[in-house]
């Protein structure tokens, strides 16, 4: 007889990718650190996979402290501002990078293109030994938030979903004071495995 399927947590899956994280950062390898750094920044931002794994470094602006998804699920742009941990990311990775491609996760097999991340989070199951979805981790950052206090507006606001009822303008303002809500997100998140805000360094 199968054993149930018990429902995911918050818990579970901050605990899982405290272990991932450890493993990562004590190895060097540039695989490893690409699928850490993708879900943890899936984690602090609540980004869809589509929309990390196609970032380019022309949608991260490090001087104004801010990175942009483009062709998004909503056929929008979704601009968030950077936390420390997010800023760290980035430069970790283009200092890992380099010059050799416009992707902040490119291919492994070519790097003009993206990564696909087919296979990313799999691999990072099967470490772990904990299965979790994309939409786990989404889903954490709205628990996460919804816990903190935020309000639905806010949380659509951050999480990207469709604006019914809430006017696109007063959506664009709020950016600037999406600053406070993922940096609380990110204190909760690194509180609750209790890493450094280093995102992935070297």
């Amino acid at each position: 007889m199968a054993k149930p399927i018990r429902s995911i947590t918050r818990e579970d899956v901050l605990r899982r990718f405290a272990t991932i994280k450890t493993r990562v950062a004590n190895r060097s390898n540039n695989t490893q650190k690409k699928r850490a750094d993708l879900v943890l920044l899936l984690l602090l931002t609540g980004l869809r996979v589509d929309e990390a794994k196609s970032l380019r470094w022309s949608n991260i602006n490090f001087k104004e402290g801010w990175f942009r998804a483009e062709n998004t699920k909503n056929h929008t742009d979704h601009t968030l501002p950077m936390t420390t941990s997010t800023e760290r990311l980035f430069k970790s990775r283009s200092k890992l990078i380099g010059e050799s491609s416009e992707w902040v996760f490119p291919s492994p097999q070519d790097t003009s293109k993206h990564a696909s991340m087919s296979r990313t989070l799999q691999r990072v199951v099967d470490e772990s030994g904990v299965a979790f979805t994309p939409h786990d981790l989404r889903r954490t950052v709205a628990t996460i938030a919804s816990e903190l206090g935020y309000d639905l507006v806010k949380i659509s606001a951050v999480l990207n979903h469709a604006k019914s009822g809430v006017t696109a303008g007063y959506v664009q303002g709020t950016v600037r004071s999406l600053k406070r809500t993922l940096e609380d997100i990110e204190r909760m998140v690194l509180r609750s495995f209790e890493v450094p805000s280093s995102g992935g360094q070297d």
